[in-house]
């Protein structure tokens, strides 16, 4: 959402992840600064993925995405279990559940 200087709603732009097997993204947000200096902040997102079978069920992940100048998404990146050396994540777990922003482009990430 995009605000006024008083508050007040200006207009609204919906994000759109483009894979069908990423779902349930943005449970919890963070800024995680300009990490492509293209002078745009990106976002890390919660999300879950759906599992390559149906015992699977649905995988916890953070989507580090780089944003464009009119703020979609130009592309992203996943992290979770077995990705980038995260491993032991089970499904159903979120992972991600809460982002949190800290200095030099780092995030805290949750896991209830």
């Amino acid at each position: 959402m995009y605000l006024e200087s008083d508050g007040s709603l200006d207009s609204v732009k919906k994000l759109v992840i483009p894979d069908a097997h990423i779902l349930f993204a943005g449970s919890a947000i963070a800024n995680i600064g300009d990490i492509d200096s293209n002078g745009v902040d990106d976002l890390a997102i919660s999300a879950q993925e759906k599992g390559a079978t149906i015992t699977d069920g649905f995988l916890p992940r953070v989507l580090i995405t780089r944003l464009d100048t009119d703020n979609s998404i130009l592309d992203y990146h996943i992290i979770g279990d077995d990705i980038d050396g995260i491993a032991g994540l089970q499904a159903g777990q979120w992972f991600g559940k809460s982002l949190a922003s800290l200095p030099d482009n780092h995030i805290a990430v949750g896991i209830p």
